[in-house]
């Protein structure tokens, strides 16, 4: 079984709800990194979710290898540097982080799916969440050329690729891809405010990487992981959401062939992404807010990754 990267904050209460389904679900090791806070109460929560972790790994036979920041470093930094560190050991690695809960079949959904990804250089990553309605997934799973990333799975050779000009400022054009103009732009935005800061997302990054390289993503016919990411320890979730706290399902590994599910993206681009034409302007605005009256909330995404370090112990 794989080994699990499984970035905290905190969250200290989900610590062993996810730690127990690793074990469960036959993880070979996992790699905990635990962001650094900013206030007195997010060094207070952060401090119980290491002592919840410490606390496990002393009682279970679970290979638990722990980083943990001084500092915040934020998501993308997390993200991003945890996968280049661990990857120097590992083949491949699934990815949770501390409002995810994976259903009893999302391990192995994962594991047929990278049997699938060694037979099919296309395919980029794995995803576990699914949120769409079954008249569109019909309950197998299929290709997509959007991920989601709520519980998600991914090789050392395919994160090299995707990684590779992650950090670049190279807009996507849309002569090179079979792509509307609005939709680039909606891409080539997000990107833009990630890399100068004023935005802490890497999901916009890869999604953005996978159009370059013209990547998929494998995808479950049902949500194979509950996202609980809407409480009060939220940094992009607010409210209800369509992905938070939607139901899971059982993975059957007598499952169809894989296909691509074209139905699938377009419900995505509207209804996940909701990209539309006025996406062509308001990017523009918000570009000018940016230039002339907003502030980075972060250093550039490339600064930051030079800054920090991620070490996990053994």
């Amino acid at each position: 079984m794989s080994a699990v990267l499984l970035l905290a904050y905190r969250r200290w209460q989900n610590i062993d709800v996810i730690l127990d389904a690793c074990r469960e679900g036959g993880v070979a090791r996992v790699y905990l990194h635990i962001d650094g806070g900013t206030t007195r109460q997010e060094v207070a929560d952060i401090t119980r979710t290491l002592e919840m972790a410490t606390s496990y790994k002393k009682q279970s036979n679970l290979d638990i290898r722990i980083a943990v920041q001084t500092k915040n470093i934020g998501c993308a930094v997390s993200m991003i540097l945890s996968l280049n560190s661990i990857f120097r050991e590992e083949d491949q690695l699934i990815v949770l982080e501390d409002d995810c809960i994976p259903a009893w079949d999302f391990f192995k959904f994962i594991q047929s799916s990278f049997q699938q990804m060694k037979r099919d250089s296309r395919i980029g990553i794995v995803c576990g969440a699914q949120f769409a309605p079954f008249s569109v997934t019909t309950n197998k799973w299929f290709l997509s050329r959007y991920p989601l990333n709520w519980g998600w799975g991914i090789t050392k050779s395919q994160w090299a690729l995707l990684s590779s000009r992650i950090v670049e400022t190279d807009k996507l054009k849309v002569a090179n891809y079979k792509l509307s103009n609005k939709e680039i732009t909606y891409w080539n935005a997000g990107a833009r405010r990630a890399l100068q800061g004023y935005t802490d997302v890497w999901d916009t990054l890869l999604v953005r990487e996978m159009i370059r390289h013209g990547s998929y993503s494998i995808l479950p016919g049902v949500n194979l992981v509950q996202n609980i990411g809407n409480d009060e320890h939220a940094l992009h979730t607010s409210g209800v959401q369509l992905w938070t706290n939607y139901p899971t399902g059982s993975f059957d590994s007598k499952t169809s062939s894989l296909e691509f599910n074209p139905q699938f993206d377009r419900w995505a681009r509207s209804i996940l992404y909701g990209i539309s034409s006025r996406h062509i302007l308001s990017t523009k605005i918000t570009w000018f807010l940016d230039y002339f009256l907003r502030k980075p909330k972060r250093k550039p995404l490339s600064e930051r990754i030079q800054l920090a370090e991620v070490s996990f112990d053994k």
